[in-house]
């Protein structure tokens, strides 16, 4: 009897374990069906809309706490810079040399590491007289997305495109191509 008692129990956390997993399916449909009630091109609609409404005055916060991510990053950097000689000498010694080639190399790693959003941005590509200058809100594997004072959204490409902003009182400048 205790067998047949055993093997009932058995059975029904089989069944419970089973019902579980039907549960599951039926929620992972239910949701599937969600996704769909939104076509992608709808989805992209809701978001140009979104983005419309953002404004240069918005990012202003923003633009303060990077500043306050990345004034650390690049001090240390600066310090460093400020005690190396002058490149344009000509009698530049092995050891300043290889100081800068180092100093160098970080800085190329912290631009490729270095969250951008919220940060004023100057870009100007090979093409442009003018630069633009605006926040960045959206960093894309190839563009940056800006808001200018005119709270216009221009769409800059990294490729051939020479960017520069402010931090700790000095510009930094580098070419979009450095960091895609």
């Amino acid at each position: 009897e205790n067998a047949n008692r055993g093997l009932f129990l058995d059975s029904q956390q089989t069944n419970a374990s089973l019902s579980a997993k039907k549960r599951k399916r039926k929620r992972r449909r239910e949701l599937d069906l969600k996704a769909d009630l939104i076509s992608r091109k709808q989805r992209r609609e809701i978001i140009k809309h979104a983005v419309e409404k953002i404004t240069y005055s918005m990012l202003t916060p923003m633009n303060e706490q990077w500043h306050k991510y990345a004034d650390p990053l690049f001090s240390k950097i600066s310090e460093r810079q400020q005690k190396l000689p002058r490149i344009f000498m000509r009698t530049c010694s092995l050891s300043a040399a290889l100081q800068l080639c180092e100093t160098l190399g970080e800085y190329s790693r912290l631009l490729k590491q270095l969250e951008f959003h919220g940060c004023e941005i100057r870009a100007q590509t090979r093409s442009q007289q003018n630069a633009i200058e605006g926040f960045v809100f959206r960093n894309g594997k190839h563009t940056f997305s800006l808001v200018t004072k005119e709270d216009k959204i221009k769409i800059v490409p990294k490729s051939g495109t020479e960017f520069s902003f402010q931090v700790n009182g000095n510009r930094v400048g580098f070419w979009g191509d450095q960091i895609m």
